[in-house]
């Protein structure tokens, strides 16, 4: 490795002695790194993320390394006389809020429906 370049290890949480080793010029961006992860994705993890937004790379005290356009530079990556450990995840798609209920109230046979949400029901049948 010489000063003009970094040697990343990439390592996936879970998967003991599963990495990815590559050599980029620090001028590289961290898109161009997120990209080289994508395509070269582990086939024993499956389908990998769908795109750069989902993935995260995070390095040893410095959090989850963004934005996109940053060169690895500018990033002040730590090196070592070894390559430089990156943790890889996915982040987790948002969770679909729940469809909202009416509340729907019958009184003297005739059906009201209010805009108010509810998460219970309160049924009477006489």
């Amino acid at each position: 490795m010489s000063s003009s370049s970094i040697t990343l290890k990439f390592i996936f949480a879970h998967n003991d002695g599963l990495h990815l080793l590559q050599t980029f010029p620090l001028s590289s961006s961290l898109s161009e790194v997120e990209d080289w992860v994508l395509q070269n994705w582990p086939e024993s993890l499956g389908v990998g993320p769908e795109d750069r937004e989902w993935l995260r790379l995070i390095c040893m005290g410095l959090g989850i390394l963004q934005p996109s356009n940053s060169k690895l530079e500018a990033l002040n990556l730590p090196t070592f006389d070894y390559p430089t450990p990156v943790n890889c995840s996915v982040r987790m798609k948002k969770k679909e809020e729940p469809k909202k209920r009416k509340m729907i109230t019958v009184t003297n046979g005739s059906v009201v429906e209010s805009g108010r949400n509810s998460s219970t029901c309160f049924c009477t049948i006489m």
